[in-house]
């Protein structure tokens, strides 16, 4: 999902929205980070990312995007938040991991 902010537009050099645009695009529709939802600032020359990510891998590839792309450094101000379509198939006769108790 891709969000767009003005953030400090009126501070912000083009060459600094012009990054932050193209790294919002990668990281929106990036292979395993496509349903997360990643907002990209410019401060201080370094780029932050906030926002929530579905997964450690997705959170770790955000960070390795913005790195490589950038070539400054990242700062993650990321939630890792499990999607909330996450399916769990149990087969017939199998005990439900998530119904299991223990009895003393």
């Amino acid at each position: 999902m891709m969000v767009l902010h003005a953030r400090n537009s009126l501070r912000s050099n083009p060459a600094e929205c012009s990054l932050r645009a193209a790294l919002q695009s990668l990281l929106a529709y990036g292979q395993g980070l496509e349903a997360c939802t990643i907002d990209v600032s410019v401060e201080d020359g370094r780029v932050i990312l906030s926002g929530e990510v579905s997964s450690l891998d997705a959170f770790e590839t955000a960070i390795a995007v913005a790195e490589v792309f950038s070539g400054r450094t990242v700062v993650p101000d990321l939630a890792i938040r499990p999607s909330r379509s996450t399916l769990l198939i149990v087969p017939p006769g199998a005990a439900c991991p998530l119904m299991t108790t223990s009895h003393p």
